[in-house]
């Protein structure tokens, strides 16, 4: 089912079957060539290093003038970005982008975790944005459009992902999914409300879910010397969830209803926080450890992840029609999720009330 990998060798503007066609770039935007239809490697300078990532851009994309969302899919510390080539197939099925970023030394810096880029301080933030904007720009799309870009993370990835959103020069995005990581604090100073789903399994051996301290009486050891972050590691993953509900996402604290619960006969446990400005969604797992990799993940609910992010995308321009499954646009906007702009006016109105 997986798609294969190349290295690419030209940019797919149009749809030439398993053909390629060739594009230049005259912005200061990382040029690369994109091969349609198949994962490939693609690498840029950022910061006097050469950065990498793998791009798998669908036909249906390549063959359309309309921006399409963007799915990142952050690998776990010691990982390798092709524990996530299985959402290759999805993003067919769903019409997205599907980018999988490469950490330096197979680590990201996201505050609280991990290895070698958290110790030289890497600027990854930085890194992804340029991902993004090099994505959009080597499709023939606006680079400036930075719409409908969610972030899936496992592991150090899911720290990489949730910082992504609390970092104010990342640019907003339309939802994060975190799968066994996240960071502890500063969630006041966040500086805008993102969807969230959270998840987290109650007996990970490696990021504990009642939180990790080595000073406290808590002590609960976690791997990666997260541990000794200091008490702001303290966190709980269901305080973590509660403070981005309430203190992010604007919810109505202790306010939750139960989702998904054709789940919990797999021992996993959903809700959601009520009254909220942004969807702010947490799943509980027993017995499921640190998942042991991303394949390990429930395919079930990969999909559903899935299909969050395509409908928070939607949300931000649009609504979505349960009857109809599909996305329902605003005046002003077109495309099967609402990301390209028809009305520039009354996008400028808008821009700063994504949730009406």
């Amino acid at each position: 089912l997986l798609s294969p990998v190349r290295t690419s060798g030209a940019c797919c503007l149009g749809f030439l079957l398993w053909l390629t066609c060739t594009c230049t770039e005259i912005s200061a935007i990382p040029s690369i060539s994109v091969e349609c239809g198949v994962l490939a490697e693609q690498s840029f300078e950022h910061q006097n290093r050469m950065r990498n990532y793998f791009l798998h851009a669908p036909l249906s994309v390549c063959s359309s003038t309309e921006p399409a969302p963007i799915v990142l899919a952050l690998h776990c510390f010691g990982c390798l970005p092709r524990h996530f080539e299985f959402l290759a197939p999805l993003a067919d099925e769903f019409g997205f982008i599907l980018v999988l970023p490469v950490g330096f030394e197979k680590s990201w810096n996201a505050k609280h975790c991990c290895g070698e880029a958290l110790s030289r301080g890497l600027d990854d933030v930085g890194f992804i944005a340029e991902v993004v904007k090099s994505v959009r720009s080597s499709l023939g799309q606006n680079s400036s459009n930075t719409a409908g870009v969610s972030a899936l993370g496992w592991s150090n990835g899911g720290f990489m992902a949730t910082l992504l959103a609390a970092s104010p020069s990342f640019p907003a995005l339309a939802a994060i999914a975190p799968i066994s990581g996240h960071i502890y604090s500063s969630f006041s100073s966040i500086p805008r409300s993102t969807p969230i789903w959270l998840h987290h399994s109650r007996d990970d051996p490696y990021v504990n879910y009642a939180g990790c301290c080595t000073h406290s009486s808590k002590r609960n050891e976690c791997c990666c010397k997260i541990s000794q972050m200091g008490s702001r590691t303290c966190l709980s993953a269901d305080d973590v969830f509660r403070l981005w509900a309430s203190t992010v996402n604007g919810c109505e604290q202790g306010n939750h209803k139960a989702i998904f619960q054709e789940f919990s006969k797999q021992n996993i446990k959903c809700f959601s926080a009520q009254q909220c400005q942004a969807t702010s969604q947490m799943c509980s797992y027993d017995e499921y450890g640190h998942f042991n990799g991303a394949q390990q993940f429930p395919q079930e609910m990969t999909r559903e992840i899935l299909f969050f992010f395509m409908k928070e995308t939607c949300k931000s321009r649009g609504s979505w029609s349960h009857y109809a499954n599909k996305c329902e646009c605003r005046e002003g906007y077109s495309g099967e999720y609402c990301l390209s702009v028809t009305n520039k006016m009354l996008h400028r109105n808008r821009v700063n009330r994504p949730y009406e």
